[in-house]
């Protein structure tokens, strides 16, 4: 074979390069050896729907289940009918008839719920045994808190205190969405072995948390990491989050902190880990401090920190979709705005005034840390008191009951003005309470010329803003036309529903009517005669367009009036008689002030905007 210089050094140059590549790879004896001191980096776990950030669903969907809670005596037995109650055993048995009952068991207070209305049967029952055996499993568990053991004894046994006894109640905190979140809660009593509490207080009072969080779909347990978008790293979310909270505290280590009383930093805090206990609820959720978090003490107790529902979570689309059911039932489920719950808030304006004579001015502004400024700052205006002129028109309405022979010799006024905020979904309501008060007295209580002057007046005004839009000084709070789907004939459906409640209300008083009258029929509001239902509908028509202002809350809209007594006024008009005390078949007078608020499940889903 001819020797081909020219293509001997071509290879010998492409192997230098594929060796040179190789070592610029890493690929080389150093890079192998791993730094035993480095810990592995976590994989992030991959559940349920791909959800990017921001999510923009605002709102929940309940589960189609159906709970049943289990009573059970200290041995996770069912507890059975014809067994006295703590209570009863105390206060009712005769020593002969205790003797009967081992009173330990009886005493004890505890429960677990479980689960139906999943179409995967084997799953459900996957589910409810996972549940009862969380609960089981710690009927008699004494949680590895730091110290315990020395404290305790090699034998620790819970004592019953008086009342107190020992508990563990286990239920669901969050039921939406495809996810079911437990919660079980325990509490126990024990004796100091130890001395180091003392003679006087002997005793050491235990409290743990456990949870569950399933992904009902598969029944797998949720990492916390899931319920963040695939694009927000939940633990560092967390992590910054619980820094946060330490830092509003402004202590050093070992000094109490401002997330809950008792907690206390007394170590390096390295973050929030995978395996993070925590449990959801309808806005946020629930992180646990406990034994299982050395760092940060709370004695033996479980110490929580609130984490409120953001764009960066994927709770609403992670496990759930609108298109599959798992569940039996086909029936329409309720939804409900996710709500700021308890986010933390600003006191814009925290004041009381005593300067007046007989008189106290309370005024106060509280907003959530997700409200616009914009809002804030109206809200400190709305909570604006004139001081001068209240002052004036209260002491003015005791002078016209005064009398120059019985003039009143004890005085006490007040006016507060409380003005709040609550969002839910993409809006805020705003919601202003005034109330004004005089209790004037001549004389002494029970004397013969005793005499009292006794007034109030309360008033609650609601505003809404829609936060999608860029809300400036001009913005003005929302129309009732404004969260219903053009030609919704929302007027009709609001007095329908107000109508339903009535008649809700008077069932009772129709089964008391019929019961004392054999067989007459109780007349329900909007039937009967003509001239009944005339006068029904017109009372029905005043009342829906007296309404000054609605609120939106999570789960229902409500009108707000001018006045608390607005309904029992109009009442009186149409009727003509006392709402409160009027003759028979007048009883609706009695529940006018029910009959404002108006859950969207009965409104319609498809009706509103709110949750589009």
């Amino acid at each position: 074979m001819k020797f081909d210089n020219k293509r001997f050094i071509s290879l010998l140059l492409a192997l230098v390069m594929i060796f040179t590549l190789a070592a610029c790879g890493g690929s080389g004896t150093d890079a192998e050896v791993p730094d035993a001191n480095e810990e592995p980096k976590h994989e992030r776990v991959h559940m349920g729907n791909k959800v990017n950030s921001p999510a923009k669903t605002k709102y929940m969907t309940v589960n189609g289940l159906e709970f049943t809670q289990i009573d059970t005596y200290a041995d996770g037995t069912e507890k059975q009918d014809g067994i006295p109650s703590s209570w009863e055993y105390l206060n009712e048995l005769t020593p002969e008839e205790q003797a009967k009952f081992d009173f330990d068991n009886i005493a004890f207070q505890g429960s677990y719920c479980q689960i139906s209305g999943l179409k995967d049967k084997e799953l459900e029952a996957s589910i409810n045994e996972r549940i009862r055996n969380l609960y089981m499993e710690n009927l008699d568990r004494l949680p590895p808190y730091r110290g315990i053991k020395a404290l305790l004894g090699d034998n620790p046994q819970p004592i019953r205190q008086d009342t107190t006894f020992p508990t563990l109640f286990l239920t669901n905190s969050f039921t939406h969405n495809n996810i079911l979140s437990i919660h079980m809660g325990g509490y126990r009593v024990y004796t100091d072995q130890s001395g180091t509490y003392g003679t006087n207080n002997p005793y050491i009072y235990l409290n743990f948390i456990e949870t569950m969080n399933i992904d009902l779909n598969t029944g797998e347990e949720i990492p916390i990491e899931v319920l963040f978008c695939d694009d927000v790293d939940g633990l560092e979310y967390l992590t910054e989050f619980v820094k946060k909270e330490l830092e509003k505290g402004d202590y050093e280590q070992e000094d109490v902190l401002g997330i809950e009383p008792d907690l206390r930093l007394i170590g390096t805090f390295e973050g929030i880990k995978p395996d993070q206990k925590y449990y959801i609820n309808q806005s946020g959720l629930v992180l646990i401090f406990d034994y299982e978090t050395p760092e940060l003490s709370g004695d033996f107790a479980p110490q929580t920190v609130y984490v409120p529902f953001t764009e960066d979570f994927a709770i609403t689309d992670r496990f759930y979709s609108a298109d599959e059911n798992i569940y039996e039932t086909e029936e329409p489920r309720e939804k409900y705005l996710i709500g700021s719950g308890l986010r933390p808030e600003d006191a814009l304006v925290w004041e009381v005034n005593s300067d007046y004579d007989d008189m106290i001015f309370q005024r106060r502004a509280v907003a959530t840390e997700d409200i616009p400024e914009v809002i804030k700052d109206k809200m400190v205006e709305l909570s604006a008191l004139d001081y001068d002129k209240e002052y004036a028109e209260m002491t003015a309405r005791v002078e016209a009951e005064n009398t120059t022979d019985a003039a009143f010799d004890s005085l006490y006024m007040s006016v507060s003005n409380y003005v709040n905020s609550y969002v839910a979904g993409n809006y805020a309501t705003i919601t202003r309470e005034i109330a004004r008060y005089i209790n004037a007295n001549h004389g002494t209580w029970g004397d013969p010329d005793h005499r009292n002057f006794g007034w109030n007046e309360h008033a609650m005004f609601y505003e809404v803003y829609d936060l999608r839009e860029d809300i400036n000084e001009d913005t003005k709070p929302l129309e009732l036309d404004d969260i219903f789907k053009e030609g919704v004939d929302y007027e009709t459906i609001i007095k329908d529903d107000m109508k339903w409640q009535a008649n809700q209300c008077l069932l009772w008083v129709a089964e008391e009517y019929e019961r004392e009258h054999p067989g007459e029929k109780y007349v329900f509001f909007c039937e009967g005669s003509p001239e009944k239902v005339a006068l029904d509908e017109k009372y029905l028509d005043e009342l829906y367009h007296a309404a000054t202002g609605f609120s939106l809350s999570s789960t229902q809209m409500s009108l707000t009036y001018p006045d608390y007594n607005t309904s029992a006024k109009i009442f009186e008009e149409v009727y003509g008689c006392d709402p409160y005390n009027g003759p028979e078949g007048y009883e609706l007078g009695r529940y006018t002030n029910s009959l404002y608020h108006i859950p969207y499940i009965r409104i319609g889903y498809d009706n509103l905007v709110i949750f589009d």
